[in-house]
């Protein structure tokens, strides 16, 4: 693929961050949904109640049963490793989001309590082209509720279509 739009929900949208910053001359565009660019401790206190040594086996039954057919024994090492992921990731700072040149939108629920109104600053500040989007009732998980998927699709479309990419791979900014 010479040139692309990527788009990521939450640790995705850091993956993408990441590959703008690695490979600036093959994203044509970010797309972040639900996602501030920036370690927290709100996702890690989050994750923290799926740690293996003080999950509620019986509430989360299922998930464990879907980590051990996935994971087998190394479930538990699989758990603790995304954790402390989590806790240190992403670790971009203002000067590596001033680097990005590709057009980067947010796409965030109003209730999401993982992405704070000071991450979306810091990017609205350090981002040479940035747009946001908030969603009202919106959660983490806002692209996959009912009530905002199609939105959140429309919102997708017409980001992408202003920022095209030419049959010469160059971009094009309408």
């Amino acid at each position: 693929i010479s040139k692309a739009h990527l788009v990521g929900h939450s640790m995705g949208g850091d993956v993408a961050m990441y590959c703008a910053l690695n490979h600036p001359e093959k994203i044509a565009s970010i797309i972040l949904i639900s996602d501030g660019a920036a370690a927290n401790d709100r996702i890690t206190a989050y994750l923290e109640r799926l740690n293996p040594e003080n999950i509620d086996y019986q509430l989360f039954s299922k998930l464990i049963s879907k980590l051990q057919s996935v994971y087998g024994n190394q479930w538990t090492s699989f758990v603790k490793w995304t954790i402390w992921n989590c806790s240190t990731y992403p670790d971009i700072s203002d000067t590596d989001l001033k680097q990005i040149i590709a057009p980067v939108m947010l796409i965030r629920g109003e209730l999401d309590e993982m992405v704070l109104d000071s991450e979306v600053e810091r990017l609205r500040n350090n981002l040479p082209i940035f747009r946001y989007y908030m969603f009202e009732n919106g959660n983490h998980f806002l692209h996959s509720q009912k009530e905002n998927y199609s939105k959140v699709n429309q919102c997708i479309n017409t980001f992408l279509s202003n920022h095209k990419i030419n049959s010469d791979l160059s971009q094009q900014h309408i």
